[in-house]
């Protein structure tokens, strides 16, 4: 496949981008492209840049309808990931906001509206802006999961008013804009480079945006609608997720606020011997739960323990 030529995009007049990847395997949703073309900006000051292969695009719209979007660059390139995508989009725009969404999404109409004004209006010394993500239910929300598990299906909400975020918040990669300047002068999108980054890459990217000094914010007012799959909903997904967390996060340099291996060690007994005597055996790690305290806490028992046993711990025979 010839790749396309990699150069910067024409965007007289636009202040923001709208970054739309489409990774091999997936497919560039209609309401995705609908909802960037129907947004209350006029279309000659914003972008669409779209970052996928053909096979990703072409399910759902045709050349001709893509064609028709003047403002929208369709950038076909096979990406490894997320991070070569946004380091890509850095190098394709000659806008100074990039606003990123999820090929599944789809935005409110004042989504671009909402991020340009709230970056202009607290000025350059803001570097990241997350914003509300909806769900929409392929089936109905179960009862045993509560709203602190919510962030492992990428929905965020953080309430109704601006705000900076606070130690331990974070975004969702849903549904992003970036100071395009301040993200490339700290390498921001640098890829991870950990032997498993599997989950949780908007944590490396807040950690990143903090560590270079600069302030993230919260925007309810910049929402998406994100599809929660039927999948995702089953116990069982929760906790491979926890389990795969445990191994991404010990390959990663420890963070000064980590648990040690006795913390977690201890927080996983407290788990089991907080079940019925019946289920006080390593069961509990696996039966399903029907309160969403006890859910939450089996979740992070879970990661608990790979961690452990990842860490080496050990515990000497008292007999």
């Amino acid at each position: 496949m010839k790749l396309a030529r990699r150069k910067k995009l024409s965007a007289a007049g636009a202040r923001i981008s709208a970054v739309l990847y489409c990774p091999a395997g997936t497919v560039l949703m209609p309401k995705a492209i609908q909802s960037l073309v129907r947004q209350s900006l006029p279309p000659d000051e914003y972008d669409i840049i779209l970052v996928a292969e053909s096979e990703s695009v072409l399910v759902h719209h045709t050349e001709a309808e893509l064609s028709a979007i003047l403002n929208l660059h369709w950038h076909r390139q096979k990406i490894a990931d997320h991070w070569a995508a946004r380091r890509l989009s850095l190098e394709l725009s000659k806008t100074p906001l990039l606003a990123f969404m999820d090929a599944a999404a789809a935005a409110d109409r004042d989504w671009l509206a909402a991020y340009r004004r709230t970056f202009e209006a607290y000025g350059d010394d803001i570097a990241l802006i997350g914003g509300r993500v909806r769900p929409l239910w392929a089936v109905p929300r179960p009862s045993w999961l509560g709203d602190d598990l919510l962030p492992e299906l990428s929905l965020v909400d953080l309430g109704d008013e601006i705000r900076f975020l606070q130690p331990g918040e974070t975004i969702g990669t849903v549904n992003f804009a970036v100071q395009a300047a301040s993200i490339a002068a700290m390498d921001g999108f640098a890829a991870d480079h950990s032997a498993l980054r599997i989950i949780n890459d908007e944590t490396a990217l807040v950690q990143r945006v903090r560590a270079g000094g600069a302030k993230l914010l919260y925007d309810p007012a910049a929402a998406v609608d994100y599809p929660v799959l039927a999948e995702h909903t089953k116990q069982s997904w929760f906790r491979r997720r926890a389990a795969w967390r445990a191994v991404s996060d010990a390959l990663k340099a420890p963070s000064p606020d980590m648990l040690t291996p006795e913390e977690r060690w201890q927080r996983v007994k407290d788990f089991i011997f907080e079940a019925p005597p019946t289920d006080r055996t390593v069961r509990a790690l696996v039966l399903e739960q029907r309160d969403p305290v006890r859910f939450q806490g089996q979740v992070a028992a879970i990661e608990h323990l790979l961690r452990c046993l990842l860490d080496g711990i050990g515990e000497p025979d008292d007999d």
